[in-house]
């Protein structure tokens, strides 16, 4: 028979067929077995063991397996390197099998749709999303199969990049032959895996179709969701089809979809994020969600606040973070919740307490409705509904704050659920039927009764044998057991004619016979099967139950949903109690003004109260600020913790600061530090430069724009050129609320020629030669860097600290050309060291790239016409330049 020709080969050919781009896994008993091309593929990336089977005609077929139980793992290896693989079960009982076993795919886990925990980060949705393009608005389909969550979002073409970034996707699903497959990039998708589909799958006719078909709905107006939604209906028709491809069970558990339009919350870009350090430090590495690497998580914005209690609390903070509102009334909404529970520390212990308690309940709801759950998660899943009575009475009396009272408003404690799973699950349920018991005594009688077979066997055959002495009259009778014949009835050759007429006899023995009863016979079989029956019982209540309590998985997820604000608001509060926050204030105006203001994450690497803090003032008459001053003075941190502060703010959140008046900006805009692009062939300057452009283009007057040295990659009079050109835009044309920090001292002379500009410095003292950094942010513009200072604290040798001093010099002294070479006695030319006494003047001010103003006395010189004056009136002159001369 041909390799072909074999039935488990062409079982497999025919499942392959259908799943081409998918490693899979096809059960065998115990195994998993790969074969061809995935065998190879998976002992190269698994380490597997390559080798081939005598299965028929198929024995020069490479093969690899993986036992059943291990396969957790292997799947996890698999996923994170981008693999999609599709797991075959045998869907029926090799017993009962005529020929070859029946097998199906059952699942196809990508990097987007996984429900396995170690798949997954409980503290992080792993969304798989869907982009689609119509003119010039990009619409995005984002849900998450472990939690359920479902969201379509409108976006012009210039905040696309920072929506879809702010789902941070492990997938993308986008049209086959469309740009969008070549400019995943652009719209910070990298990383992520990228999945062409058929472009009809997402035509907004046919999308519309298929969502209000599978959600049970006439039309999705019904759902919010307009004709306008064009782009947004087709890629989430086109994310509903692949969903429902992988997951042949279904997925009940999919929310009814959001639409969220653009002015609802603010764009964060890919730099903003990474300037702000917002969910990933600029010290750590990617925080991509499908692991490949995993972020040191200190030194980021949410490394200070994430104190949650809850998995669904911790996922629902990030998503606070990075997408401030915009709406001023829904942000004092969370501020009034936040600030009641600021005051009253009893009621935010007591809320912390008992959220501690709580598992996962958005992720265990949907495993539940998806099926999926074992009895310990449906337990676990009753445990934390047993909680929210507690999680309830700890606000009830604070109603009246903001969201607090919404989230009263809509509370369903699902009471009725938490009863049913626990009285019917044991305290701590095995994790599969059959491993222990699961269901509680006395919710089933049958179930009682075969555990009672299956537990008082002894007693059984005790009261059996009894009854059989009274019977028969025989004393020496007893009952016994062996594999080959079962259960017996021994009875000695003496005492044969005792014997009833219902006893058959099995076996025959020196000096003995054994014998079976129709009871005895009975018994066997309710004992023998008792423990299949156990556990068959314990199934199908089991599945009832799971089955009732998935029919709620609306109920659950709204549960959930409301759990995790609380969570995320008792957070914020406890951050802004021990950390000494103030409620900002919150206007639709354009000031801004910070009193006293901190760095949230720097602060928290210092000892207590030695982070110093400044004021900001941000106006329309004075809405730009030059910021100058030496090397590792601050002004980095200062840059950040402006952005920071307002991004906290807008989130809803207290703030660093001993006052805050925060004017609603609609982006936040950063542009700090450098770096370079290899993968997609960028310099450092290139990088900063798109960066600055993307920035011109999009700021609006209600920016806050945040720049850091602009222009340093390249020739510094380039720099200079570019760094004045930006600012000169940014306050004549945009009009945003702008920090720029620079080194080019020359741009504090933008506040001579721009109306709205002012100069700051941080200040810093000198002492001898050393240089103290104060860290205060003041008035005026910086004259000099103190680089070779800083280099001298790096460690940098005294020969360059000294030679670098000297080349200073001669630049401030303008004796470069001159200085750096000279002639030896001996006619060699050696590096000068022509200097003002071998080292640069103190306090001299550092060389400006521009020219300065003539003297008076020169502009007076080129004035004169030598040949036309007596000499009276050149003695008249030259007493004139001489007193101009003087007069400096």
């Amino acid at each position: 028979m041909s390799r072909d020709g074999t039935p488990l080969m062409q079982q497999y050919r025919d499942i392959k067929a259908r799943h081409q781009e998918a490693i899979l896994l096809f059960r065998m008993g115990d195994f998993y077995e790969m074969f061809f091309e995935d065998a190879e593929v998976a002992s190269r990336v698994l380490g597997l063991t390559l080798t081939s089977r005598n299965n028929g005609g198929a024995s020069d077929v490479p093969l690899a397996g993986v036992p059943v139980k291990a396969v957790n793992d292997y799947l996890r290896r698999l996923v994170q390197q981008g693999f999609r693989v599709a797991i075959c079960e045998q869907v029926e009982d090799p017993k009962l099998a005529k020929g070859i076993v029946r097998r199906e795919v059952v699942e196809t886990i990508t990097p987007g749709a996984a429900f396995a925990d170690d798949l997954l980060d409980v503290t992080r949705n792993n969304f798989l999303c869907a982009v689609h393009r119509e003119g010039e608005t990009f619409g995005i389909a984002a849900a998450d199969v472990s939690t359920g969550a479902f969201h379509l979002v409108l976006a012009p073409a210039a905040d696309a990049g920072a929506a879809l970034a702010r789902f941070a996707p492990s997938e993308v699903l986008v049209a086959r032959g469309t740009s969008l497959v070549g400019a995943a990039a652009e719209l910070h998708a990298d990383g992520a895996l990228v999945t062409e589909r058929d472009g009809w799958e997402f035509d907004p006719a046919v999308a519309r179709d298929e969502l209000a078909r599978h959600f049970g709905v006439h039309s999705l107006e019904g759902l919010g969701v307009g004709t306008d939604a064009g782009a947004a209906v087709g890629a989430g028709g086109a994310l509903l089809r692949y969903v429902r491809e992988l997951q042949p069970a279904g997925i009940p558990h999919l929310t009814r979809p959001t639409l969220e339009r653009a002015g609802g919350v603010m764009p964060l870009d890919e730099m903003t994020r990474r300037n702000l350090e917002l969910v990933e430090s600029l010290r750590g590495e990617s925080d991509h969600p499908n692991g490949r690497a995993s972020a040191e998580r200190a030194g980021t914005l949410l490394g200070v606040f994430d104190r949650t209690q809850t998995p669904m609390g911790a996922r629902l903070l990030r998503q606070w973070l990075l997408a401030p509102l915009l709406d001023r009334g829904a942000i004092e909404s969370r501020l009034d919740a936040v600030g009641a529970l600021v005051h009253d520390g009893v009621a935010r212990g007591a809320l912390r307490d008992a959220l501690d308690g709580v598992r996962d309940v958005e992720r265990l709801a949907s495993k539940v409705a998806a099926a999926r759950a074992t009895p310990r998660e449906l337990g676990a899943l009753g445990s934390s509904l047993a909680q929210l009575p507690r999680v309830a009475a700890a606000t009830a009396h604070l109603g009246d704050y903001g969201a607090l009272g919404v989230i009263a408003a809509r509370w369903d404690a699902c009471a009725d659920l938490a009863e049913a799973i626990t009285a019917t699950l044991v305290e701590r349920p095995p994790t599969a039927i059959g491993e222990e018991d699961a269901i509680r005594a006395g919710v089933d009688a049958p179930l009682d009764e075969l555990r009672a077979l299956r537990d008082g066997g002894r007693d059984a055959i005790a009261n059996i044998q009894a009854a059989e002495r009274a019977r028969t009259g025989i004393a020496s009778l007893k009952v016994g057991y062996n594999r080959v014949f079962g259960y017996y009835i021994e009875i000695t050759n003496a005492n044969r004619h005792l014997i009833p007429d219902d006893y058959q006899r099995r076996q025959t023995l020196t000096g003995a016979e054994r014998y079976v009863t129709p009871a005895l016979k009975e018994y066997e079989e309710k004992v023998l099967t008792a423990t299949e029956r156990i556990e068959a019982r314990e199934r199908e209540l089991f599945e009832g139950l799971r089955a009732r309590v998935g029919g709620a998985i609306r109920r659950l997820q709204d549960t959930a949903a409301l759990v995790a604000q609380l969570d995320v608001l008792g957070t914020l509060a406890e951050v802004a109690a021990t950390e000494r926050y103030v409620r900002p204030e919150i206007t639709e105006e354009f000031d801004l003004e910070i009193v006293g203001g901190r760095h949230p994450v720097v602060e928290r690497m210092m000892p207590r109260d030695k982070f110093i803090p400044n004021d900001v003032q941000l106006t329309e008459g004075a809405r730009m600020i030059i910021l100058t001053g030496p090397n590792m003075a601050g002004k980095s941190t200062i840059l950040r913790q402006i952005g920071l502060i307002v991004l906290i703010a807008q989130v809803g959140s207290f703030v660093p600061a001993s006052r805050a008046r925060i004017g609603i900006v609609d982006r936040i805009f950063t542009r700090v530090g450098a770096s370079d692009n290899l993968v997609r062939g960028q310099s450092t300057f290139m990088v900063e430069m798109a960066e600055t452009s993307a920035i011109l283009h999009t700021a609006t007057r209600r920016s806050l724009v945040l720049l850091d040295e602009i222009g340093r990659g390249t020739s510094t009079y380039d720099g200079v050129s570019i760094a004045w050109a930006v600012s000169e835009h940014l306050h004549d044309r945009t009009g945003a609320k702008t920090v720029f920090a620079t080194h080019y001292h020359e741009l504090t002379q933008l506040s001579d020629e721009l109306d709205a500009v002012r100069n700051f410095n941080v200040a810093v003292r000198e002492v001898g030669e050393q240089v103290l950094f104060l860290h205060r942010l003041q008035p005026g513009g910086a004259d000099r860097s103190y680089g070779i200072e800083v280099g001298r604290l790096a460690g940098l040798p005294e020969a360059v600290i000294g030679r670098a001093r000297e080349v200073l010099a001669l630049l401030e002294g303008e004796q470069l050309a001159e200085g750096l070479m000279r002639e030896t006695g001996d006619g060699r030319r050696e590096t000068g060291v022509a200097t003002r006494g071998g080292r640069a003047t103190p306090g001299a001010p550092q060389l400006s790239l521009f020219a300065p103003e003539p003297h008076a006395a020169v502009t007076r010189l080129k004035a004169l016409d030598a040949n036309q004056m007596t000499p009276l009136e050149a003695l008249r002159v030259l007493d004139e330049l001489a007193r101009l001369a003087r007069e400096g």
